[in-house]
This record gives structure tokens, sequence and C-alpha cells, in this order.
């Protein structure tokens, strides 16, 4: 995905991955590739994060910890 570089750019300290199989973040180890992954960013940098997301017209899901989902 070509937006990792910008958001690495606006965003150093977050670890971003692209194609980041979802299956390492699930309970029950389950799921394909996420196209841009971003783990466990800061709760006060998610506002500009999903501002940066918007702006580039990129959906998002917030997964938490991957309990529920299957």
């Amino acid at each position: 995905m070509q937006l990792a570089p910008e958001i690495t750019e606006l965003f150093p300290d977050l670890q971003i991955r692209a194609a980041e199989p979802l299956n390492l973040h699930t309970t029950f180890r389950l799921g394909g590739p996420c196209p841009l992954f971003i783990d466990q960013p800061a709760a006060a940098r998610l506002p500009a994060l999903i501002q940066a997301l918007n702006k580039n017209s990129l959906s998002f899901l917030v997964i938490g910890q991957g309990s529920n989902l299957v």
C-alpha cells in the first residue's frame, strides 16, 4: 500500500506493516492479510492518525486485542 511511507513520515514512532497477516493478532489465529496494519498507536495519537486516513479516503477498523474476531 502506497500510504505506508506517508503515514510513517507523519508518525515515525508507530509500527506500520503492509500486508500483515491478521492471524498473528487474533485469538483463534484466523485472518488474512491486512493492507496496512498499524500496531498499538497511543490513544493521544489516534485523532491525528484517523484524520490522515480519512484525508486519503482509507477505511479503517480498530480491532483491539483481536479476541472478538473470526
